[in-house]
């Protein structure tokens, strides 16, 4: 272990650094095995907790995608069936909002799982 990195002992759940040769709060001797298997557990659900966030996004901008789809069709819809029509300014702009979304979703996802395969 060559540098500080903090995990959850296995015997308390309590967080203890790499550094310890022992649980600060149960007395546990950490071994070397011990600790590389508990940090490799951390960086695991960090991955999986990056990967839901970033999945989140994506599904949040899609939502506000279509949202922006229905605000802009019935806008059209109305300068047809009325001739004046109720147009939604804010329409165009909620559509790219929704798009930058699902991107920042998508390249975060695709970032993880590159990760995963480099260190795999």
């Amino acid at each position: 272990m060559s540098s500080y990195q903090a995990f959850q002992c296995p015997n308390c759940k309590n967080y203890v650094s790499t550094l310890q040769k022992q649980c600060r709060f149960c007395g546990l001797p950490l071994t070397d095995e011990t600790k590389l298997k508990a940090v490799e557990v951390e960086k695991d659900g960090s991955r999986k907790y990056r990967l839901k966030a970033k999945r989140t996004i994506f599904f949040i901008g899609t939502g506000i995608l279509a949202l922006g789809l229905v605000l802009l069709t019935l806008s059209i819809i109305s300068i047809f069936v009325n001739g004046y029509g109720y147009y939604f300014p804010w329409s165009p702009l909620i559509v790219l909002f929704g798009i930058g979304q699902m991107v920042i979703g998508l390249e975060g996802m695709f970032d993880e799982r590159k990760k995963k395969k480099k260190n795999d």
